[in-house]
């Protein structure tokens, strides 16, 4: 009788632990991967990958298929509940966008359009723009990479400086002039169009 006469507790294998022992797993778990799909894909493998596709495409189509002929059913059965349920929904959200303008802006700002808010927000700073084209009159004209304080502050006339600052008020700040302001900046404009060569 062949025997192998090692004793039982005979050389111990070294047991590695930690991150070299996971790595380890990981590397014969590709290299089985490698030898299963790679070097012993034969024509058995590829029948059967084929077959196991084909059997997952149908199945899919099929589930895909029922989805659809129920949600036909559905839909048809449904359709006048789901075209009022829609309408009532888009109804909803247009009334609610309306309220909350309303509120935001008021009654007769929230319940007009584009043009009405261009046109208020343009007369708020109309005073402005008659600054801007009186200056350019004058020959003075402001570049582009300037704010419109620092291009009064670089003019050195209190008048303008001051109409600018009602400019970043209103513009910027959202604030309302005073009429007794307006009449100050109306005034300072007339006497900077008197000083401006005609």
């Amino acid at each position: 009788v062949t025997f192998d006469p090692t004793p039982a507790a005979g050389r111990i294998e070294p047991v590695s632990a930690g991150l070299a022992a996971r790595l380890g797993k990981y590397a014969e778990a590709l290299e089985l991967i490698w030898f299963q799909y790679v070097v012993g894909y034969d024509k058995q493998e590829q029948r059967s990958l084929a077959t196991s596709l084909h059997n997952h495409l149908f199945a899919y189509r099929s589930l895909l298929a029922e989805v659809v002929a129920t949600a036909r059913r559905t839909a048809s059965s449904h359709s006048r509940r789901i075209a009022l349920i829609g309408f009532i929904t888009i109804a909803a959200l247009l009334l609610l966008f309306a309220a909350l303008r309303v509120r935001r802006l008021g009654w007769r700002r929230g319940l007009s359009f584009h043009e009405g808010e261009l046109k208020t927000e343009s007369s708020k700073i109309v005073f402005y723009e008659r600054l801007i084209s009186l200056l350019e009159r004058g020959g003075v004209k402001r570049d582009p990479d300037l704010t419109p304080l620092e291009f009064a502050g670089g003019l050195g006339l209190h008048s303008v400086l001051a109409i600018t600052r009602a400019y970043n008020r209103v513009r910027f700040g959202g604030q309302e002039l005073s009429p007794a302001e307006l009449r100050e900046i109306d005034h300072a404009l007339k006497q900077l169009e008197g000083d401006m060569p005609k």
